[in-house]
């Protein structure tokens, strides 16, 4: 029976959503502080009401937390879909390409904080740190995925 969908398929979905992934973070990037600012406002006005259910949210910089959690997420969901291209890739070439997808996480985090001195807004080490470990979850999510699907499949 033949494949529902291509290797190919996959590397070209992969390569769209990276695409789409990095063009979302930079266009994060190139807000000014006031619309950036907006933004955390409405995540911060959606949220709290969860966080009021664990802990005081006076003790807490709320603003602080929703832009820190921003930046993992939107790395977390770059790091995924660059592992799904690695994975993928690896399949078709029998290649591995790990190294050159961490140096993209890297240089996607270096850049975006580059971006932000341009836009009134504030670049620094710790974020990119933040960026690149939401980036090293996202692969970890991927590869532990894959690895399940991996094990389901050998057992049919």
């Amino acid at each position: 029976m033949k494949k529902f969908f291509s290797n190919k398929k996959y590397i070209v979905l992969f390569v769209i959503l990276t695409i789409f992934v990095t063009m979302f973070i930079f266009s994060n990037s190139l807000k000014n502080i006031d619309d950036s600012t907006s933004d955390s406002n409405w995540v911060i006005a959606f949220v709290t009401p969860f966080f009021e259910i664990f802990t005081d949210t006076e003790k807490i910089d709320m603003h602080y937390v929703v832009r820190k959690c921003a930046h993992l997420t939107e790395f977390a969901a770059l790091g995924f879909s660059v592992s799904g291209l690695v994975e993928e890739t690896k399949k078709k070439y029998n290649k591995t390409y790990y190294g050159a997808g961490l140096f993209y996480g890297l240089l996607i985090a270096v850049t975006d904080e580059y971006i932000q001195s341009f836009s009134d807004r504030t670049s620094s080490v710790k974020d990119v740190m933040i960026d690149f470990t939401g980036f090293v979850i996202g692969t970890l999510v991927c590869l532990f995925f894959y690895v399940i699907i991996r094990r389901t499949s050998r057992k049919k």
